[in-house]
């Protein structure tokens, strides 16, 4: 079951994005990003999820810096919060210069402009707990 917590910080960091006005299958070919790949993550467990329990995941923008950004996550289920956790991600650029990393637009979208302030922005999603395969 502890797998299914990072795939609700997964499902919540692009729902984070979507709901600011940037859904990653609109931005990414529009500035050449071929992923978001996770370079650090980690979680504290602090309350059963439990099969056909109503989750509530609440993510967060905390940190952006040039090449990543940061998105902190509280599960819950009720008003129990079962873990924290957070995902470090870099944005990569299509070949030919895959291993350069993009920067300044990102920023500017995700800290300024129509977006205001994605650190202002917290975003809740909610999920129903299931079982692997069901």
């Amino acid at each position: 079951m502890y797998s299914c917590f990072f795939e609700w910080f997964d499902l919540a960091t692009e729902a984070l994005f979507e709901s600011v006005g940037l859904p990653w299958p609109v931005i990414f070919p529009r500035y050449g990003i071929v992923g978001v790949p996770i370079v650090e993550s980690g979680a504290r467990f602090a309350a059963p999820v439990r099969y056909g329990d109503l989750v509530h995941v609440r993510s967060a923008l905390s940190d952006v810096r040039e090449r990543t950004f940061r998105i902190d996550h509280v599960v819950g289920v009720g008003s129990t919060r079962c873990a924290t956790g957070f995902e470090v991600r870099a944005w990569v650029s299509a070949p030919p210069s895959s291993s350069k990393v993009t920067s300044s637009w990102v920023t500017a979208l995700m800290t300024s402009g129509p977006v205001t302030n994605m650190y202002d922005e917290p975003r809740t999603m909610k999920t129903k707990s299931v079982m692997a395969g069901e």
